[in-house]
């Protein structure tokens, strides 16, 4: 099948590419991870061959899989005229000068939770008011 241009670029009309990366052995981006990776890439920078390559990506889509131990998974984000589209790859499918975008990030842990209030504590000079069980015979007077 021949591949018409419509014009000269194959991606005229995008702006920015958004790329954040997930998974992996560190759990990049998940749920918990206080590490994520992500970057941007004007698509006009790109050369010919990864525009073609994008666009084919973005018309085409084909779902990264989830089930695959420690693999990464790419959520592409482009700005176009018509608004934004995301597609999520597997990491074979991304050009490499779009994963040399992409910067690691130590997020900052979130605070605990407070403690709830135990109640008033009893005063620090007085010994406990309590006296022991009564259990048997031998406690009576």
């Amino acid at each position: 099948m021949q591949f018409t241009p419509l014009s000269s670029s194959p991606v005229s009309g995008w702006g920015r590419i958004d790329i954040e990366r997930y998974g992996g052995l560190a759990g990049y981006g998940m749920p918990g991870s206080r590490i994520r990776s992500r970057g941007y890439f004007m698509a006009q920078d790109l050369s010919a061959a990864d525009q073609a390559l994008l666009r084919e990506i973005f018309l085409s889509p084909s779902e990264a899989p989830t089930w695959v131990r420690d693999a990464f998974r790419y959520h592409l984000t482009r700005q176009s005229d018509c608004g934004p589209q995301t597609v999520v790859v597997a990491e074979s499918m991304v050009p490499e000068v779009l994963r040399d975008a992409l910067h690691d990030e130590l997020l900052p842990r979130e605070p605990a939770p407070p403690h709830p209030d135990p109640g008033p504590s009893p005063p620090k000079d007085k010994p406990p008011t309590h006296a022991p069980p009564k259990t048997g015979a031998y406690d009576k007077p």
